[in-house]
């Protein structure tokens, strides 16, 4: 798959020894860390120009040397359908069964699956959404 930003790519790898034989776990590389995307039974459907951020790529400090804006993980469910030129920022953390709408920016946790979620900021559209291709 790849990411049209030019700064960041997406790779797949097969499961380990030990997991389920449907398990396929796909990464999205960025300069910082590996964001791990949770999807075990079916991986996650992403469109284009999806771009997903752990961190802010610069310090701000308090007086002692404290970082404020420590980078925090992404994750994502099972089975989410992330549309076209959504931004995914540090701390987003989607359920299972969620869509979320093109061009959308999230930024903390949206809590429970089956979530349809939009806009900018992102939130909660609707409850108790399912997908099919």
């Amino acid at each position: 798959m790849r990411d049209y930003s030019g700064s960041h790519y997406i790779e797949a790898w097969t499961p380990r020894i030990g997991q389920s034989a449907a398990q396929r776990y796909v990464a999205y590389r960025n300069s910082s860390t590996w964001l791990r995307v949770l999807g075990l039974i079916c991986c996650p459907l992403l469109a284009w120009g999806i771009t997903v951020l752990d961190n802010d790529f610069h310090r701000i400090l308090d007086e002692t040397g404290e970082m404020l804006n420590a980078p925090r993980p992404v994750q994502v469910g099972d089975r989410v359908w992330i549309g076209a030129q959504c931004l995914l920022l540090k701390g987003t953390e989607l359920g299972n069964d969620c869509v979320v709408a093109a061009g959308s920016l999230l930024h903390r946790k949206f809590d429970g699956d089956g979530r349809l979620i939009g806009g900018n900021p992102a939130r909660v559209l609707r409850q108790g959404v399912t997908w099919r291709v």
